[in-house]
């Protein structure tokens, strides 16, 4: 499921490519966890020892974040997000366009 919306956020945020998420973590643009903040950064995987900057909490918020830098700038790759392990409650469906 994890490794489902990793690809999927990748070909829906750029153009066409070849996605991988195995070894992605190196390469991801925004990182998700459970132990975010949407407040932060999104570009490190893990909270910081200050806990000033760290991964996102929602998915909502990597999201806007993919948004965000397409509106910035043209794309010539895919966008990877990065889901660390843990639990995603849902209560709506996560609309990606």
């Amino acid at each position: 499921m994890i490794r489902t919306f990793v690809c999927a956020a990748c070909l829906l945020t750029s153009p066409p490519a070849i996605c991988s998420a195995v070894g992605a973590e190196a390469a991801a643009d925004f990182f998700v966890a459970s132990d975010g903040n949407d407040q932060w950064s999104g570009t490190v995987p893990q909270p910081n020892a200050a806990k000033t900057d760290g991964p996102f909490l929602t998915l909502e918020r990597a999201r806007d974040a993919v948004r965000e830098l397409r509106g910035k700038q043209y794309l010539v790759r895919p966008v990877v997000v990065m889901l660390r392990s843990g639990t995603y409650a849902r209560v709506q469906p996560l609309v990606l366009k």
